[in-house]
Formats: C-alpha cells, structure tokens, sequence
C-alpha cells in the first residue's frame, strides 16, 4: 500500500528526468564498453562497479532518496568541471565523440 501511495504522489517530471538519466547512462556505458582495452581482466571489473554505482544510484534517487540526489550533484557537478578538457580531447580524437558527448550531457 506504501508503495502505491509513494508512486501516486511522484511528480511525473522526477519519472521522466530519471529515464533520461537511465538513458544517458545506458548510452554512457555502450560508449565506455566500446571505448574499453577488453584485453585486460580488470578492465570487465571496473566496468561492472562502476555500472552497478550509477544504477544503484539512480535507482535510490528514484526510491525519493534525498542523499543519492545530493551525490549525483556532486558527481555532476566535478564532471561540469572537467567538461571543457573532455570535450577539447574529443573534438581532438572524433566529431562524432564530441558530438555524442554533447548529446549525453544535456541529458544528464
């Protein structure tokens, strides 16, 4: 019954803006996928902690989580900072990198 009630009194745009996190993430995680030396052992490690952090973080903003909220900002933010130099490196190596990336961010 809790549960009805939580997802009844969610306003529409916290749905929304949390399946355009998920999607940004799920689009972030094929490119860091592609991108990776698969290789190296660790590297399947890595990946999956760091995906498994970004769902559980997402997942605990959608379970109405005010702390998960403020960590997202902060990793948002710190990643606001390093931006520039990214999408220098970006525009550098691809047009479609920066382009994707671009894209990514104004999800996020």
């Amino acid at each position: 019954m809790d549960i009805q009630t939580n997802r009844a009194s969610r306003p529409s745009q916290v749905t929304v803006a949390i399946t355009l996190l998920t999607i940004s993430s799920v689009l972030g995680s094929i490119k860091m996928g592609i991108g990776a030396h698969l290789d190296n052992p660790l590297t399947y490690v890595v990946l999956a902690v760091v995906l498994a952090l970004m769902f559980l973080l997402i997942w605990l903003i959608y379970r109405g989580k005010n702390w998960a909220r403020w960590m997202f900002m902060v990793v948002f933010v710190l990643g606001l900072l390093v931006s520039p130099r990214s999408l220098q490196r970006l525009i550098a190596h691809s047009t479609f990198g920066a382009v994707f990336f671009c894209f990514r961010c104004s999800f996020s």
